[in-house]
């Protein structure tokens, strides 16, 4: 009796085992019908142009932000107030002691716009947030400011002949303290006071641990539709450790699993997601959804943003960046567990509920079918089940550019998230230690 107890035992290991291994490979199919209409950028530094996807203006130029853009300054030429207002994009940067970064996001971002004016007679302008830092962030930002007078004077490009002949500007500025009778959480202060700082129309609104390639704003311009007023971006995510490895991969494949990556911005979508590193804004959708201001209070404030812009029935869209932008978000172990833990908790709705279930959803994904190692004739459920991690590996790739090196650590993973998802829970509820970079998220710093 107890044998054949223990032989039914067996076999309903075995049969479990077969249910769960087809998990990744059921996600691996949504995934990759969400992937089809997804609007990619291609790389036009290298000038690799293939069909374009459903969506894209590249047909018609003229349709494209690019050409609206274009005719806005041809018009302003011929206008006797040609110098007034006369930036083509102003792109935001709220950075708080980002002195390991940037230098490299304000470098690269200056060589876009140039690239972007070189190619289309379009001007940018950079305006610099130092949201109080305590480090050198302010110092190696006005040092690029200067470098970048110097480079312009040096090849001739318009410099000193007034304002807006100038192909690119850095403003830089010094945030105000937060008003005490309101709550400001993470960057969307020194969002906030770019915008008001800024006079264009076409806004972009760029973390400062992002880079981009040359031809990224010009790329952007020719591909997106001149109706659409908002646009987040998949980035290339950069991972350089072991820890990097086993978290950021997973986080990204989690964030495409929980939302419909080519149509996440759609009206219909009921949990509506971009990426914060990097969105595009019309001045217009700023002031109708209030911006960053009226998502003040929300430690993950693009997700506010996005709900808004949606709600306000405003045409926005998800884009593939492809290897055009990139985000090194974490240094070490340590900055990577206060980032995360920051926000996990949140994107759950600060729900227990939520949490308890998202942590058991992830035990299942990525751990618990590994327990049928302990049955016999479990060999090809556990074979498919780690195919299809594969395969949904190969589609991060794709989307987020993170090669498959340690892609077999993503039982690691899987407990890594679990572990961040109860961690965030702690800080958010007992408000202890819910920090970024040391400033308080649990009160109004």
């Amino acid at each position: 009796m107890q044998v054949s107890l223990w032989l039914q035992g067996i076999h309903g290991a075995t049969l479990i085992a077969s249910l769960l291994a087809i998990v990744p490979w059921i996600i691996f199919i949504k995934l990759r019908q969400d992937q089809r209409d997804l609007l990619s950028l291609e790389a036009s530094g290298h000038q690799k142009h293939h069909r374009q996807p459903p969506g894209s203006a590249r047909g018609d130029e003229s349709q494209s932000l690019l050409g609206l853009l274009t005719k806005n300054q041809r018009q302003r030429s011929l206008s006797s107030g040609a110098e007034e207002n006369g930036w083509d994009l102003e792109i935001i940067i709220p950075a708080y002691n980002e002195e390991l970064n940037i230098k490299t996001c304000i470098e690269t971002i200056s060589r876009s716009a140039l690239f972007l004016f070189r190619q289309h007679g379009l001007r940018t302008r950079l305006i610099v947030v130092d949201d109080r830092s305590s480090d050198c962030t302010h110092a190696i930002a006005a040092a690029c400011r200067q470098s970048l007078v110097d480079a312009l004077a040096c090849h001739g490009d318009g410099a000193g002949q007034g304002e807006f002949k100038t192909p690119v500007s850095i403003t830089l500025l010094t945030s105000e303290e937060r008003p005490r009778n309101e709550i400001w959480l993470g960057k969307s202060w020194a969002s906030h006071t770019g915008y008001l700082e800024s006079k264009g129309h076409h806004l972009f609104f760029i973390d400062a641990d992002v880079s981009m390639k040359e031809p990224f704003l010009s790329e952007f311009l020719q591909t997106l539709h001149r109706h659409y007023e908002f646009a987040g971006f998949f980035p290339t995510l950069i991972c350089k450790s072991l820890v990097d490895y086993i978290v950021q991969p997973n986080v990204a494949l989690s964030t495409l699993i929980l939302n419909k990556i080519s149509t996440a911005l759609d009206p219909d979508t009921k949990k509506p997601h971009a990426f914060g590193q990097c969105v595009y804004l019309s001045r217009r959708a700023y002031e109708i959804t209030g911006g960053y201001e009226a998502v003040r209070e929300d430690s993950m404030e693009t997700k506010g943003l996005s709900a808004n812009i949606v709600r306000s029935g405003i045409l926005a869209k998800n884009i593939a960046g492809g290897d055009l932008i990139e985000v090194y978000m974490y240094h070490d172990a340590r900055s990577l567990w206060e980032g995360w833990t920051k926000n996990f908790f949140v994107s759950v709705d600060k729900s227990i509920f939520n949490a308890i279930k998202s942590v058991i959803l992830l035990l299942i994904l990525f751990d618990v079918p590994l327990i049928s190692l302990l049955f016999p004739n479990t060999a090809l459920p556990i074979l498919v089940f780690i195919t299809g991690h594969l395969a949904i590996r190969v589609l991060v790739l794709r989307v987020y550019k993170i090669p498959l090196r340690g892609w077999f650590l993503f039982p690691v993973g899987g407990l890594a998230m679990s572990a961040l998802m109860i961690g965030s829970a702690y800080k958010v509820l007992s408000g202890q230690n819910w920090t970024w970079k040391g400033r308080s998220l649990a009160t109004n710093p």
